[in-house]
């Protein structure tokens, strides 16, 4: 095709004179413009090309551009017409591929346009709308003439005649590949595809969003972050977890007695330690009743006594019968062995010492005589091979000597009651706490991590404000 300017010019120089001319460089209104080839007499060459001294009066008869006829037209008017003006085309075969000939005063010309696809050279080239356009990569004639690319969130494109979402806007995806509704996704804040396609936020029980980046929406049912770490999500269930029950940091206070549990979010009697009872049906005051000596409530809750006897170790008796760790009988004032009082055997079969053996926490003899916790199950726990053990720390020997005692401030936040449990369970002989119960207690003169000097201690620094986490009960294994 020419180019604009050149079109001009050919067209201004035809309405002219009929002769063919070129256009040169346009400049400034300072310089003088050279056409080339020179404009004909009666134009002038401008940034446009050639163009008529004076207007055209394109009604004026055609006799008057054939008084002198044809004289050896050349290009670009190589033809003459039948009123002897040399032209540019008398026919739209005699144009370039994509013009047609049409009429221009007294006068013809080649000129942009197509009125079928013959004249638009073929191959993937269409006649659409007058002008040709290649159908394999033309956005507004995709494939087809009047087949427009369009693609949400995108650049529409078109590639060998078939449209394609091309680059997609930033913070979109095309996530399910269809082109029929381009980049689809916002990946600014769909969780499935945050960030971009396919990369899916999940937390361990709980629902995660997305921001750009995923994050913690919320938690499900039953579960909370109680350390604050997106990646493990909702790790705990304050359903039933002792040290978190009910809502994070909500821990059940020790019993009298008994070992507490969480249940349904409410802290409860997990079980009397052994001897004891329940007996006011009042979880607050735990295991309140003493099974081994209550005349009212002897070996169970409601085994009363009758007249003259008393409650020893779990069994109405006489006053004068005495059996270690056992039961007796007074049968017209003769003591009787009747068992041993739960919890304890007569291993060595010597009445003498009655029931000698612990067989609720002893790993020899756990919940009978010479049964032998295995190494996998090292723990004897309520008279049960178990891997863990619970350890009532007011009983653990050594306990207030410890460095990692409950009468340490956590003043600076270096010493957790996780590691407290740890250490506790490793006195004990065991590896690692599982679980714990434990008080926050307000501490008033002790001793807490320097805060300025690591892993160093100073008296008084928690200025009687700290918090000490007392633990009352350790799971260990």
């Amino acid at each position: 095709m020419r180019n604009h300017a050149t079109a001009a010019c050919l067209v201004a120089s035809l309405l002219a004179v009929g002769y063919g001319a070129g256009c040169g460089t346009g400049a400034t209104s300072s310089t003088v413009l050279t056409c080339s080839p020179a404009c004909p007499a009666g134009t002038h060459c401008e940034e446009s090309g050639c163009v008529l001294d004076a207007p055209l009066d394109l009604g004026a008869p055609a006799a008057d551009l054939s008084a002198a006829g044809c004289q050896g037209c050349v290009a670009p008017t190589p033809y003459c017409n039948d009123r002897g003006a040399c032209v540019a085309c008398l026919e739209d075969g005699q144009c370039p591929v994509g013009q047609l000939c049409r009429a221009l005063g007294g006068a013809t010309a080649c000129v942009v346009g197509c009125s079928d696809d013959s004249r638009c050279g073929g191959g993937s080239n269409r006649c659409c709308g007058g002008g040709c356009v290649d159908t394999a990569t033309d956005g507004a004639n995709c494939g087809a003439c009047g087949t427009a690319c369009s693609a949400a969130h995108a650049a529409a494109a078109c590639a060998g005649g078939a449209c394609s979402a091309g680059e997609c806007d930033r913070g979109w995806g095309d996530c399910n590949h269809d082109v029929g509704d381009g980049c689809e996704t916002n990946t600014r804040v769909d969780a499935r595809n945050c960030g971009g396609c396919g990369a899916t936020c999940s937390v361990p029980n709980g629902t995660a969003g997305c921001a750009s980046a995923c994050y913690l929406a919320g938690c499900d049912f039953g579960w909370d972050d109680c350390n604050g770490k997106q990646e493990d999500g909702c790790e705990v269930s304050v359903l039933s977890d002792v040290s978190n029950c009910g809502a994070c940091g909500a821990s059940c206070p020790r019993l009298a007695h008994a070992q507490s549990t969480c249940k349904d979010a409410a802290c409860r009697i997990a079980r009397c330690d052994v001897g004891f009872g329940d007996c006011d049906g009042n979880p607050a005051n735990g295991c309140e009743t003493n099974l081994n000596t209550d005349a009212n409530h002897c070996g169970a809750c409601g085994g009363a006594c009758g007249n003259q006897q008393i409650c020893k170790n779990g069994g109405c008796t006489c006053p004068q019968c005495n059996f270690p760790n056992a039961r007796s009988k007074c049968v017209n004032l003769v003591c009787t062995f009747d068992g041993c009082q739960d919890g304890f055997g007569d291993c060595n079969n010597d009445l003498k010492d009655g029931c000698e053996q612990d067989l609720i926490s002893d790993r020899t003899s756990c919940g009978a005589c010479g049964n032998v916790c295995p190494m996998n199950m090292p723990a004897c726990l309520n008279g049960v091979c178990d891997r863990q053990v619970v350890i009532d720390t007011h009983n653990l020997k050594g306990y207030t000597e410890y460095p990692l005692d409950p009468e340490i401030c956590q003043c600076c936040g270096r010493v957790s009651t996780k590691e407290t449990a740890d250490a506790l369970c490793k006195l004990a002989g065991y590896t690692v706490s599982t679980a714990y119960v434990s008080e926050m207690v307000v501490g008033t003169n002790c001793y807490c991590w320097n805060c300025t000097q690591p892993n160093a201690w100073a008296s008084n620094c928690c200025q009687g404000k700290a918090q000490r986490p007392l633990i009352t009960s350790v799971t260990c294994q």
